[in-house]
């Protein structure tokens, strides 16, 4: 009769937990220092969103805990001996392997557990955000476990598991990075938007992410009580955590498969899975020359440093995959020789831009509407067109921006973000220095039609139709160093008038970069947006403002003072 296989060993699983006290007692000590300064002192209510707050705090040591964990668990498969004698017990590999796994995540659910229910009786009628924490810390934990165990289970040493985590933690933004030094700089007037891309690693977003918890103030205003505040849902990184948690598992399902066809003898070596030293190698060489590229940008030229970082990264990666300080042997040169010719062929095919990537321009027809920046583009100040006429505008300055010369100094970015009928979103960023009194035809022409474009009626009085924004308008002034009220009725019409005329000529743009010289006065104009709540548009006047300047030094003496 076939005895029942298991999974699971008990008597392995109590070895793991006894073996490796000094490792979770630690955790669980600093822990506990960490739950009583959250608790010293905090309201329920503080406690609940203090512990909500510090999810991604947490997340920065599971991603030191959790591969410690793994390489501590699996750290016999390192030492060839160790290895032999390990697997000649009679017991499977998969029984191992689930056992270690069960102990690494006791390592971190059952003293985060401990913790957080030594803070209930401070909690109170927020209990429920503990174990929500707890849940949250959990899944931190199970993604940087399962890549570390998936990690030792690719490598031979110690060393190597800690260089491959680290390598994978970090790779993207290295590999982002090597691209915007090498590559970006070929292609005018493109941009990676990192926001996408650092979804992509969790060792950078996880930490910073917040809202985990949402609370709301919903009985009383005025009077700070914890019983006026209700928990009202899971914030937005949860979706975001779990992803990276299931990935986790998925590791952890990769790394028993790996496991499963493990050959002993490759224990103390730098990879076990031969086939990914190519691979490695790759990695490695390109991220070690993104690292000296960043010291170089500090000290003189990136572009050296880049390229003694490739040196030092491929031979250096060549010793440790060979362990062996003699690599210097032609048929290393020959592949690194043809990595070296890959790149140049790649840089080269840049700069080429077969694609036209740098010379693309969208038909007007083809394009649902336009956003200009100029300067930041995290900045408020902005212009969004729709029409056709804007559009073709937009349009004719794109080409005039491409074949101006790329400015490196004391420039202003202007970036042009089309949303296409298609659904596609395209961003075009570009440099060129703006003179308010001297610039060349070239420049100036395009000044002139920014400044016209910014100063939009609806762009710089905020309005959607023109009558109903003058029956909105609650009050109107002039300000310097006083402040001067204009009344009711054809001297405010008048004025604005004038204004709708200056914005209508180019001559009224807010964007500061886009600005003439500035009268030293503002107007004013406060308009109301709902039964009882208003909003004020502050319009800087400048000297080219021909319409209110002339307004405003006409009707001064018939306007009257406040205070």
């Amino acid at each position: 009769m076939k005895s029942r296989t298991w999974c699971f060993n008990l008597a392995a699983f109590r070895k793991d937990i006894t073996r490796f006290v000094p490792l979770w007692s630690v955790y669980f000590a600093g822990g506990m220092l960490i739950m009583l300064a959250l608790a010293a002192g905090n309201t329920p209510h503080s406690l609940a969103k203090s512990l909500g707050n510090c999810i991604g705090f947490f997340s920065l040591i599971n991603m030191v805990y959790g591969p410690l964990c793994a390489l501590l668990l699996f750290g016999d498969l390192f030492n060839a001996k160790l290895c032999n004698a390990t697997h000649a017990m009679p017991l499977r590999r998969e029984q191992w392997f689930f056992s270690h796994v069960a102990a690494g995540i006791c390592f971190s659910v059952v003293p985060n557990a401990v913790g957080i229910l030594c803070l209930m009786p401070v909690l109170q009628q927020f209990w429920y955000t503990g174990f929500l924490w707890l849940l949250g810390m959990t899944l931190h934990f199970l993604f940087f476990f399962g890549l570390g165990v998936f990690c030792c289970l690719c490598t031979g040493s110690r060393f190597a598991m800690a260089a491959m985590t680290t390598l994978l933690n970090f790779l993207v933004p290295l590999l982002v990075w090597f691209v915007q030094i090498i590559y970006l700089p070929l292609l005018k007037g493109v941009r990676i938007d990192l926001s996408p891309v650092s979804l992509l690693c969790p060792a950078i977003s996880l930490p910073i992410r917040g809202n985990w918890f949402i609370f709301g103030y919903y009985k009383a205003v005025g009077v700070y009580r914890d019983d006026w505040w209700a928990f009202e849902g899971l914030g937005s990184s949860w979706w975001y955590l779990a992803i990276w948690a299931a990935v986790g598992i998925g590791l952890l399902a990769a790394a028993l498969w790996l496991y499963r066809r493990r050959k002993l003898e490759y224990a103390g070596d730098f990879l076990a899975i031969k086939k990914l030293e190519p691979v490695f190698a790759l990695l490695f060489t390109l991220c070690v020359s993104v690292v000296f590229a960043g010291v170089g940008m500090l000290l003189f030229n990136h572009l050296v440093f880049l390229a003694v970082g490739l040196v030092i990264g491929y031979f250096s990666g060549q010793m440790l995959l060979q362990r062996t300080v003699k690599v210097f042997r032609p048929k290393v040169f020959l592949k690194f020789g043809i990595l070296v010719a890959v790149l140049a062929i790649s840089i080269f095919l840049t700069k080429l831009d077969p694609l036209g990537v740098t010379r693309w321009v969208p038909e007007p027809q083809s394009v649902a509407s336009v956003t200009i920046h100029v300067g930041s583009i995290y900045s408020s100040d902005y212009v969004q067109l729709d029409q056709l006429e804007e559009l073709q505008q937009v349009t004719d300055v794109h080409k005039e921006l491409i074949e101006l010369e790329e400015q490196k100094f004391s420039a202003t970015p202007v970036t042009l973000t089309y949303k296409l009928k298609s659904g596609i979103t395209v961003s075009r960023t570009y440099e060129m220095r703006i003179d308010r009194t001297n610039n060349p035809p070239r420049e100036e022409h395009i000044y002139q039609t920014l400044r016209k474009l910014f100063s939009k009626p609806e762009t710089v009085l905020g309005y959607t139709a023109w009558d109903q924004f003058l029956r909105q308008i609650s009050a109107v002034w002039v300000s310097d160093d006083a402040e001067f009220f204009v009344p009711e009725g054809q001297l405010r019409q008048s004025l604005l008038e004038a204004i709708k005329k200056d914005c209508e000529a180019g001559d009224m743009p807010q964007k500061w970069n886009l600005q003439g010289h500035r009268m030293p006065y503002n107007i004013v104009i406060q308009f109301g947006v709902g039964n009882s709540s208003y909003q004020t548009v502050v319009i800087n006047v400048q000297e080219d403002s021909t319409y209110t300047v002339n307004w405003v030094n006409a009707n001064r003496s018939k306007l009257q003072k406040v205070g």
